[in-house]
């Protein structure tokens, strides 16, 4: 992923979390993501 899109996706992040109030606990975000890297590893069936 290029840099660009990165900081493209955190701008897009820090905009969302000023418009709302909804906020993620630590073990609500590391359990996401870690189902989307497993989805990617684990591939298309």
């Amino acid at each position: 992923m290029c840099q660009d899109t990165i900081e493209s996706m955190l701008d897009e992040a820090d905009l969302k979390a000023e418009q709302t109030t909804e906020r993620y606990s630590q073990e609500e975000i590391f359990e996401r993501v870690k189902k989307r890297i497993k989805k990617r590893i684990k591939g298309p069936q």
